[in-house]
């Protein structure tokens, strides 16, 4: 009894164990199939890239843009940058302020040196105007004493005149008191003659010593007035003698001289702030703040993104191959594909590469539709066809 049960429980798990397993779903074969479809693709693309190696050169060039550099006028230290790379920026806008300790104490002392000279200036003036002042009343006292010299001289000469006329008149009468018209003259003269041959030796001693007392009275007048022209050319040029003796046109010329170097030590204390002189994007910067820089080296670079041109480099042992305004196509970043023309041939290589063959760089400039905005310096692959060039 025991045994039967225990050969059927034996049997009931043997037959359990040698029974058909279920079907798998879970297998490899769908595995297989994704790889063997991904190998295809790859296979395709393989083979596009095969047909488009047999059908285009591809050369390397790299974007450019116009560009204008921002330098140091003189040697200084970087203060501030105002303006980060990639800010657009337009004429006039500041870039970058520059420091010159040297520089801002020589303004300092050049304004000091303009101000003393300034208030020095102001006292000379004044003390010009006293002294001038002093020597015109001298000048002109002396003209008035010498106008009034010259007029008494003058009344003197006048009344001689008329006294030698009327010994004249007197002389020419043959009888002194039988002629009526010289008997007026007589009377106011005061002649009285003893007889005709005394009264016209008289009358011609009276009429000489008239006539020299003229000529004496012209030549007072004649003094007067020669002093009075010498006055009053000393007036005109007095005020020049002053400002010599006082040294006011030194002070002139010295203050002069001040402003002119103040003016160009602000001039280049202006400088120190560095502005853009064009249209552009600001590129990335050559120095940090802090550092020193040299005169004239350059610190940025102002980008023209408006005119963008590629610079392709062609081994000098091909350039044969290339002509002006040929068309190829360029393909950035992104693999967005545009057109370019190329500008023309160089006339000499520009350097070489890294297995020592020289290359010569050309200009390739946009055709056709906008090229895409990318950073100045990037790589950009030109495709050239093997067969017949585009036009």
């Amino acid at each position: 009894m025991t045994v039967a049960s225990t050969h059927r429980t034996g049997s009931h798990v043997s037959g359990r164990e040698t029974s058909a397993p279920a079907p798998d779903t879970g297998g490899p074969r769908p595995l297989i199939a994704a790889g063997l479809a991904a190998l295809s693709l790859l296979c395709g693309i393989a083979v596009v890239y095969q047909l488009d190696g047999a059908r285009f050169e591809r050369f390397e060039g790299h974007l450019q843009a116009r560009s204008v550099a921002i330098a140091a006028p003189f040697p200084a230290q970087i203060e501030r940058i105002l303006a980060p790379t990639g800010t657009t920026v337009k004429p006039g806008d500041a870039i970058v302020r520059l420091k010159d300790d040297a520089l801002v104490a020589a303004v300092e002392s050049a304004g000091q040196t303009v101000a003393s000279l300034d208030k020095e200036l102001v006292q000379s003036e004044a003390k010009y105007q006293v002294e001038l002042e002093w020597r015109l009343r001298s000048i002109r006292a002396e003209m008035f004493e010498t106008k009034i010299k010259s007029a008494t001289f003058l009344k003197q000469k006048l009344s001689h005149q008329i006294e030698e006329l009327a010994w004249k008149t007197v002389a020419e009468d043959e009888d002194a008191v039988a002629q009526p018209k010289s008997a007026g003259l007589i009377d106011h003269v005061g002649f009285r003659a003893v007889s005709p041959r005394e009264a016209r030796v008289e009358t011609l001693l009276k009429s000489e010593a008239a006539k020299n007392a003229e000529e004496v009275s012209t030549a007072q007048v004649d003094l007067c007035d020669r002093r009075l022209a010498e006055l009053e050319k000393l007036e005109r040029s007095i005020p020049d003698q002053v400002r010599k003796s006082i040294g006011i046109e030194l002070i002139e010329q010295r203050l002069h001289d001040a402003r002119q170097a103040l003016a160009a030590l602000e001039a280049r204390q202006a400088g120190l702030t560095l502005t853009a002189t064009s249209v552009g994007v600001v590129g990335v910067y050559q120095a940090e703040v802090g550092a020193q820089v040299q005169a004239h080296e350059p610190l940025v670079q102002l980008l023209d993104n408006d005119q963008p041109w590629l610079a392709l480099d062609v081994p000098s042992a091909r350039i044969a191959e290339f002509r002006a305004q040929e068309v190829v196509t360029l393909v950035f970043p992104g693999d967005i594909e545009r057109k370019g023309r190329i500008e023309q041939i160089p006339p000499q290589t520009s350097g070489g590469t890294a297995s020592g063959d020289t290359v010569l760089v050309v200009p390739v400039k946009p055709a056709g539709k906008l090229w895409p905005s990318i950073p100045v310096g990037s790589r950009v692959d030109v495709l050239r066809s093997r067969f017949t060039p585009e036009k």
